[in-house]
């Protein structure tokens, strides 16, 4: 491992300069509240232990459920002025003009319609939403169910406009139960009929409830469960989970203590959960579900601007930029800005590929770089929703030597045009073979570092029996991970490759190769002699090599390029790869390649 160490930095330094600049700004800034703080009441400027919040992009409103008030109060969405009430202030009811503890609101911009899911009158009540006028009930008013179309506390409702749904999440029973958005007829269910339960698919209490219509997916607060479940729109097949896998409540940024409500923010790509029992509002990416930052004080209930007293519920004003987050028990709505979070992290990884037994970790060196000005906090790498099961990851910050500093899984704070190096360990308790799996960079003030194959990805073999474990380094000439071909000269150029066979003896293919991306060149590869770099053979398509344990090994590659080549190097990548014969990696390397 001492090869890694000595060239790390450079590797990890080059990718983090040819991601790019850093954008700007920070996590969402407090901008107004709705309501009186700390003070209950029945009028239109006040609430009474709100419960839910949505906005209507139509009409220009913020609708919030008003829920010891039996009421939706409706708002202008620029100004927050009052401008209407759905039910009657004080009066519980099951007609159409009143509620019983409402708690949750949504909109349907495709029929402009407001959902309200009246949750003690067991139903979900639709509303015209230009004209307040009363369109239909889904469920049966009072009436406690598990049939299909039966509710037991209904509390989050969300309309999925790809494919024309509503969503219910139907608390006491224990699912989510989907309407077409038209006919109001019963589709599906999602989860099992009151079983609670911890698992994909399954939950323990949901609450609320909305759609990522940028990636297809369904959001669940599974509550009980510490958890936002991520499903497929479409199929509603389970994607992933943000929260903690065994579903413990914590103050990570990870971890929740009774998620209550979820919203998606189109914009910015973003989900955003009210973390009710933690005082905050977490903000994922919604692609890599990786943490990007805290709106609040964590574990601390205040009443202050952006604190929250019970963050009940949150939604997205894409029109006028705004995210809208329910302080429950401060009796107010809390307005904030939503701005963008700087893309100001980047990161690698060497060596990118490991191949062990079950039983022994596989290790890889890791480096976070800082591009903007301002310190990063709470610097941590994670797993991604999708990592195989039975694989865990820690990380232990290094000094610029490599040498382990810190504790075990500790954040760190990178300062401004700032780098920290990390030691990653990889255990597994299955067997698995995964190629580029994404790692989750984040930081607190940043967006998380994006995913470049080959660069801060990792090609991971865990096997049942002893195995070859090839670390490979490639160094070119410009000592930066770049070749660049001169292709109005004739466009060939090399690179150099050094290994060492860490793992059992074994018999494998050498090949080069483009990864993902179709780039006009051509690759050959030789062995060669480690004391002169001169090839042992004619350089050909790939090989095989017999690799002795703890052996190092010398290889060239050759590029031919037959066309130019931009500078891309998340695509225009070169991997030089070593297989086993079923074509499983036992170790690789990779460089960015360009011409001039």
């Amino acid at each position: 491992m001492a090869a890694i160490r000595s060239i790390l930095c450079v590797g990890a330094l080059a990718a983090a300069f040819v991601a790019g600049p850093a954008a700007a700004q920070t996590v969402p800034a407090y901008l107004s509240t709705i309501g009186v703080t700390d003070t209950t009441g029945s009028d239109s400027a006040h609430f009474n232990n709100p419960a839910g919040v949505a906005v209507d992009t139509v009409n220009g409103h913020v609708l919030v459920v008003d829920q010891v008030n039996e009421r939706v109060q409706i708002f202008d969405s620029t100004n927050f002025a009052y401008v209407s009430t759905l039910g009657t202030s004080q009066a519980i009811g099951s007609d159409n003009a009143h509620f019983f503890l409402p708690q949750g609101v949504g909109f349907d911009a495709t029929h402009d319609r407001i959902l309200v899911a009246d949750a003690e009158n067991e139903r979900v009540q639709i509303f015209n939403a230009a004209t307040l006028g009363y369109v239909a009930t889904i469920g049966t008013t009072g009436t406690q169910g598990q049939t299909n179309a039966e509710f037991d506390l209904p509390t989050g409702v969300a309309y999925d406009p790809a494919h024309n749904q509503i969503l219910v999440a139907d608390q006491n029973n224990d699912r989510v139960q989907v309407f077409d958005g038209s006919s109001f007829a019963y589709v599906a269910t999602i989860g099992q009929t009151m079983i609670s339960e911890l698992g994909p698919g399954v939950f323990s209490f949901p609450a609320g409830i909305d759609v990522d219509t940028v990636n297809n997916h369904i959001l669940v607060a599974d509550q009980n469960n510490s958890q936002v479940q991520i499903l497929d729109a479409g199929t509603f097949t389970f994607v992933g989970v943000i929260g903690d896998p065994g579903g413990n409540p914590g103050t990570g940024n990870t971890q929740f203590n009774q998620p209550n409500d979820v919203s998606f923010d189109p914009v910015n790509d973003r989900i955003l959960v009210a973390d009710f029992n933690n005082a905050r509002v977490q903000i994922y990416d919604a692609a890599s579900f990786g943490y990007l930052g805290t709106i609040g004080e964590t574990g601390t209930p205040g009443s202050t601007n952006a604190e929250f007293d019970g963050p009940a519920s949150v939604a997205i004003d894409k029109v006028n930029s705004q995210v809208l987050v329910v302080d429950s028990d401060n009796q107010r709505v809390q307005v904030f800005s939503q701005q963008t979070l700087p893309a100001s992290l980047v990161s690698a990884v060497l060596p990118g590929s490991r191949s062990v037994e079950i039983g022994t970790a596989a290790s890889v060196f890791s480096t976070m770089l800082n591009t903007g000005s301002a310190s990063l906090t709470d610097c941590q790498i994670g797993l991604p929703a999708t990592a195989p099961a039975g694989l865990t990851l820690g990380y232990q910050t290094t000094n610029a030597s490599n040498q382990l500093t810190g504790t075990a899984n500790t954040p760190a704070t990178i300062a401004g045009n700032g780098a920290q190096n990390f030691l990653l360990t990889f255990q597994s308790t299955a067997a698995f073979q995964v190629t580029a799996m994404p790692l989750l960079y984040s930081c607190t003030g940043s967006q998380p570092a994006p995913s470049t194959p080959g660069v801060n990805t990792v090609d991971l073999l865990f096997s049942a029996t002893p195995v070859p474990d090839v670390i490979a380094l490639a160094a070119t000439a410009s000592n930066n991970g770049i070749v660049t071909i001169p292709f109005s000269t004739g466009g060939a150029a090399a690179f150099a490759v050094a290994s060492i066979d860490v793992g059992s003896a074994g018999t494998l293919t050498v090949t080069a190769d483009t990864g993902a991306g179709t780039l006009p060149l051509t690759a050959t590869v030789c062995a060669t002699n480690a004391s002169t770099g001169a090839c042992l053979a004619t350089p050909v398509a790939s090989f095989q090599q017999s690799f002795p344990s703890n052996g190092a090994q010398t290889f060239s590659v050759f590029l031919l390029a037959t066309a130019p080549i931009t500078f891309a190097p998340a695509t225009a990548r070169v991997f030089l790869r070593f297989l086993d014969s079923s074509g499983v990696s036992h170790g690789s390397t990779s460089v960015a390649v360009e011409t001039n």
